[in-house]
């Protein structure tokens, strides 16, 4: 694994949406964006672990938000996020599978 920089500003950037519609998940996604900033080569599995593509609760499977251009930049922001893991070589089905679904969404919106 080389630079981290894209993901950290992703995971950054998804914090700030989970953190302005006071989803819990923020202090996750937080936590994994600091330890990148120490050690991106350390945060491969918690990119790809059940917290973040799991079942309820995950920080996939969030769903509320104020704004409806927050819910959209929050999938766009996940599909760039495992672009991003996959650039990096970390490798995750479920991630790849909801990115697949987060654009189809996309697409039928725009």
């Amino acid at each position: 694994m080389s630079d981290g920089l894209p993901l950290i500003s992703i995971l950054r950037r998804l914090e700030a949406i989970l953190r302005r519609n006071d989803h819990p998940q923020a202090d996750y996604v937080a936590a994994v964006a600091t330890i990148a900033e120490w050690d991106s080569t350390a945060i491969g599995p918690a990119l790809a672990s059940g917290a973040m593509w799991g079942g309820a609760g995950a920080v996939w499977d969030v769903g509320q938000f104020e704004r409806k251009d927050d819910h959209r930049c929050y999938w766009r922001l996940l599909v760039q996020l495992v672009e991003a893991m996959k650039a990096q070589g970390i490798e995750s089905p479920s991630a790849e599978s909801r990115a697949e679904i987060f654009s189809q969404w996309l697409e039928s919106l725009d």
